[in-house]
């Protein structure tokens, strides 16, 4: 159905979402040595309000996660997010500073499973 009470905004992209995006990323699993997850993200377009006059053009992110067991239940591992410190804004308004995503973001720690 077309939008009556907005018909310039007919056709245009929702804001927030992408106009396209890939994931793609392969996982070694080799338990007896490491575990390495690395996976691309790919987006497209952005638009950051319902009139598609705010944009971010395409960017790529890549994520990293190693792991290693030490004992039956007991592993270690690395995550990081944003390798290689994209910087792209996750909010724009017009006469605001835009939000940015806070970057290469590194998380680690100690599983234990019983």
């Amino acid at each position: 159905d077309k939008d009556e009470n907005n018909p310039d905004l007919e056709g245009n992209y929702l804001p927030y979402e992408p106009r396209h995006q890939t994931h793609f990323g392969f996982r070694y699993n080799n338990p007896n040595l490491v575990n390495v997850s690395v996976t691309g993200n790919y987006y497209t377009d952005i638009y950051f309000d319902n009139e598609n006059t705010f944009k971010k053009d395409e960017y790529f992110t890549m994520d990293v996660s190693v792991s290693r067991r030490f004992f039956n239940h007991l592993s270690a591992y690395v995550d990081i997010e944003n390798l290689f410190d994209e910087e792209y804004p996750i909010f724009r308004k017009k006469g605001r500073e835009d939000t940015i995503a806070p970057g290469i973001i590194v998380k680690g720690g100690i599983r234990v499973e019983f």
